[in-house]
């Protein structure tokens, strides 16, 4: 069909522009053992480089979090768990509302708050209706819309934990937003999660099904809101250590340097043969 046809002839682009590059960076080591595999690219030729982190958003003054329990009717003695970020199937929110019916009877001061751009209309259209028909509607909230960069942090705040409940994943911004603000997470075992979260020390990576995320939502919820903030707080430590944008300058003109000096790509492919 059509979308076959678009994905065969993107990868045959993609195979042409890792043919005469003379270096390759990804952002994860999970996108780098993925074009070894899929591509037949020597491993020499690639390098994972992660992402840098978005210290810049401590930085914005848009809305306070406390701004956004009020906004949302959530009380200061409840907690919150935030997903947000543009809403796709595949990010797993489906199984995150069904894990939290399983488990929302015996928290009763837990919310959740979905949060994001509708990009996926059919997506969160269904999303609405099984908070409706699991009777969650006073204790999930849903804002599907696009939230502005200056009140990225604000809502990061008003939430105890964010939750990445993703069936696959290369990279996230999301994640990335979440360590630099210093917000433990409740991720999925999945690509760049299982990467960079420690379990037990930045939050909790469970696995993507109902019954993993369901048994994750309760640990947070039974951890307090002091061992929360410490999560979060090494976590972000962590990040900006491992993540900072010198560090990742001095890596990427590493490999700059060990370029050929001057003329095109050589004739090797860069496959491994």
């Amino acid at each position: 069909d059509e979308e076959e046809r678009n994905a065969f002839g993107m990868r045959t682009v993609f195979r042409l522009i890792y043919r005469v590059s003379d270096a390759i960076i990804t952002h994860t080591r999970g996108d780098r053992e993925e074009l070894i595999r899929d591509f037949g690219l020597r491993p020499d030729k690639i390098t994972a480089i992660p992402h840098g982190n978005f210290d810049f958003l401590t930085a914005m003054s848009g809305i306070s979090g406390d701004e956004v329990r009020r906004r949302f009717g959530i009380g200061e003695e409840e907690s919150l768990i935030l997903a947000f970020g543009a809403i796709r199937r595949y990010k797993g929110l489906h199984l995150l509302i069904e894990a939290f019916a399983d488990i929302a009877d015996r928290h009763r001061k837990a919310r959740i708050l979905i949060v994001g751009n509708r990009t996926d209309p059919g997506s969160a259209d269904e999303l609405e209706q099984m908070i409706a028909d699991r009777g969650l509607g006073d204790r999930v909230g849903f804002h599907g819309e696009y939230i502005g960069t200056e009140d990225l942090a604000g809502y990061l705040e008003a939430a105890d934990c964010v939750a990445l409940p993703y069936e696959h994943i290369y990279d996230s911004g999301v994640l990335r937003l979440s360590l630099s603000t210093a917000r433990p997470v409740l991720a999925t075992r999945v690509g760049v999660f299982a990467e960079i979260i420690r379990d037990g020390e930045h939050g909790y990576l469970v696995e993507p099904t109902v019954a993993g995320l369901a048994a994750g939502l309760s640990r947070v919820l039974d951890t307090t809101r002091t061992d929360l903030a410490a999560m979060g707080a090494a976590a972000r430590k962590a990040f900006e250590e491992e993540h900072s944008w010198p560090r990742i300058a001095a890596e990427t003109a590493g490999i700059y340097r060990r370029l050929p000096p001057t003329g095109p790509a050589g004739t090797d492919d860069g496959t491994d043969r």
